[in-house]
């Protein structure tokens, strides 16, 4: 899935699998409005070149990374990777280079 209000860049060689979801988005949790009425908030999305993202993976709004990173299978991204970095969990946390 990817869910782009502004920008999602993906860059070349990068591999994505099966059920992973990209958000450049997400709610505003304006005070006293429902669901269906919130406004979205969004800023652009960089994710590097020869990248994986494992399936069932999580990439919010914020987060990204740099060339050549490893997103692990059913990890949620919250922040940005730098380049090399191998990241897993809820949120995801590097493990190593």
């Amino acid at each position: 899935v990817l869910s782009a209000h502004d920008l999602i860049h993906i860059g070349a060689g990068t591999l994505i699998a099966e059920y992973a979801c990209l958000h450049d988005n997400d709610h505003a949790n304006d005070a006293g409005m429902s669901g269906v009425g919130q406004r979205f908030v969004s800023q652009p999305m960089h994710i590097g070149a020869r990248c994986w993202i494992g399936a069932h993976a999580v990439v919010v709004r914020g987060a990204g990374m740099e060339d050549e990173c490893v997103l692990g299978a059913g990890a949620v991204l919250t922040r940005r990777l730098q380049r090399r970095t191998r990241a897993v969990g809820v949120p995801a946390r590097a493990i190593g280079t």
